[in-house]
């Protein structure tokens, strides 16, 4: 699945074989760009795309809300679908968007009173080491560009996310300026649910 933007004219398997051409037998881009028909920086892009602010960035992972009518039975199990925060019956999915825009990862539909920490946690993500922030306490995980909602995660899973403003304080400078850069990696797994909840409300609607 990919988002809304422009689609890339060459598949996924396509791009891994490439990937690979290029680590067997590394000239330079402008060889390895003439072989394939691309232009150098267009060809380098497609190997080598990394978020712009977090390059040891796997993914970008978050949950989307959909809306639901009001479930059949008891109330006790109707409330289990009932999100506190958006005061609606529904549905939850998780989603891990790559760099170039390709969803590689998404959740069954959870319950809309199910916390977004608790749908990371229930799930295993394969992921291969780096080196970048937090590699010592989580050795064998890439990590992946969340939002607020996911404060704590830390605790059992790699993850990169804004600081949360103190209760009667104010962020300083840097932090301002780390919660930009997430929020500007973390748009492309926004932009990617935009289709996907205009496909919700045409099932929903029909």
């Amino acid at each position: 699945m990919e988002g809304r933007n422009r689609r890339s004219p060459t598949s996924p398997k396509d791009a891994m074989f490439k990937a690979l051409t290029v680590l067997k037998h590394f000239s330079s881009w402008e060889k390895h760009a003439a072989d394939y028909g691309f232009e150098a920086p267009t060809f380098e892009k497609l190997i080598m795309r990394r978020f712009a602010h977090f390059l040891y960035a796997l993914y970008a992972v978050d949950v989307k809300f959909q809306p639901s009518n009001l479930p059949a039975g008891r109330f006790a199990e109707q409330k289990h679908y009932f999100s506190g925060k958006h005061h609606l019956y529904g549905y939850k999915i998780e989603t891990a968007v790559s760099p170039d825009g390709r969803c590689v990862a998404m959740s069954t539909a959870d319950a809309g009173s199910v916390h977004d920490l608790t749908i990371m946690n229930s799930r295993h993500h394969s992921l291969l080491p780096d080196h970048g922030e937090q590699d010592a306490q989580h050795r064998g995980s890439w990590a992946c560009l969340v939002d607020m909602g996911y404060n704590g995660i830390s605790n059992s899973l790699r993850s990169i996310h804004p600081k949360r403003r103190p209760a009667h304080g104010s962020l300083d400078a840097s932090d301002l300026e780390r919660y930009a850069n997430v929020s500007s990696d973390r748009v492309i797994v926004e932009n990617f649910f935009i289709p996907v909840c205009s496909l919700w409300r045409v099932s929903c609607a029909t």
